[in-house]
């Protein structure tokens, strides 16, 4: 998933000089990515922000990157305890970062999801009552 999007560099040998390429925008990154803007943003914070463990873990697909991105908020040598401390540890960690009103959006997320989980299963059961 890290891939430095936002910046390229090369190095002409021939004449002994650095060229720094232009920056590559989030839009453009998440394009050739094939991910969605928010994403690309993420990650862009992951790595400036997280210490090399925490990217490792969200390279080895150990760990969501939206999850990663809320440990960026604690000390570095925090994100270390929690990485080190296992899924509770990182599960308490993210939930002191976590603002109230991300917690609501999320809830109120998941509510609507099971919502129209419990309508589609509804509907099919409707469904196969009438063909009975």
């Amino acid at each position: 998933m890290f891939v430095d999007a936002t910046a390229e560099a090369s190095y002409d040998v021939s004449a002994g000089n650095y060229k720094a390429s232009p920056p590559v925008t989030i839009e453009t990154a998440a394009k050739l990515m094939k991910v969605g803007r928010a994403s690309v943003d993420q990650a862009r914070h992951v790595q400036r922000h997280g210490v090399s463990e925490l990217q490792d873990a969200v390279n080895r697909g150990e760990m969501k990157l939206y999850t990663a991105k809320d440990l960026t908020r604690l000390a570095k040598r925090e994100q270390i305890r929690a990485l080190k401390g296992g899924p509770e540890t990182i599960s308490r960690a993210v939930k002191q970062v976590r603002t109230p009103e991300q917690i609501k959006k999320r809830t109120a997320r998941l509510k609507a999801q099971r919502v129209s989980r419990l309508t589609l299963e509804r509907k099919i059961w409707l469904v196969t009552q009438v063909r009975k």
